[in-house]
């Protein structure tokens, strides 16, 4: 997908755009072709790690609520989330983690393998966590995410 234009389509990030969660998923095959030697295809992995960076750089006093929410549930996974997140500062945390990912995602390539597959699985549930928020304010019609 080298030609697809990810700025036009995709210029912020922005829970209620249909195609960030397209990004994520698209990032997370990226990730496990790049992972396996299958693909050199990064284009989606380098704007997501840029949407990720903006949101920490634009959002100066934390993370909006609904962008933290949805990070927080993609970083910890939704069924792991109230043990990963027990006794952390989740405003501090939350900016420094997301801030470490856009960081490995932009370094794929020269993380471990283990490291790329847990920047997959982030992706996934990024994916995954950005559609249901969509689908809670605008209705079931969007069903697409990663599984």
């Amino acid at each position: 997908m080298g030609d697809y234009d990810y700025k036009q389509w995709i210029p912020k990030f922005d829970l209620r755009n249909t195609s960030l969660s397209f990004l994520a998923a698209e990032a997370a095959l990226d990730i496990d072709n790049i992972s396996k030697g299958l693909n050199n295809e990064d284009a989606s992995i380098f704007h997501l790690s840029g949407l990720l960076e903006g949101i920490i750089t634009k959002e100066a006093n934390g993370l909006l609520p609904d962008n933290a929410l949805v990070l927080g549930y993609a970083i910890s996974g939704r069924d792991k989330v109230e043990e990963y997140w027990k006794g952390k500062n989740f405003k501090n945390e939350i900016s420094s983690q997301t801030s470490l990912i856009a960081k490995n995602l932009r370094d794929i390539r020269n993380l471990s393998q283990s490291q790329q597959q847990e920047m997959g699985h982030f992706c996934v549930n990024l994916s995954r966590e950005v559609a249901l928020y969509f689908e809670t304010y605008y209705g079931p019609v969007h069903k697409l995410f990663a599984a």
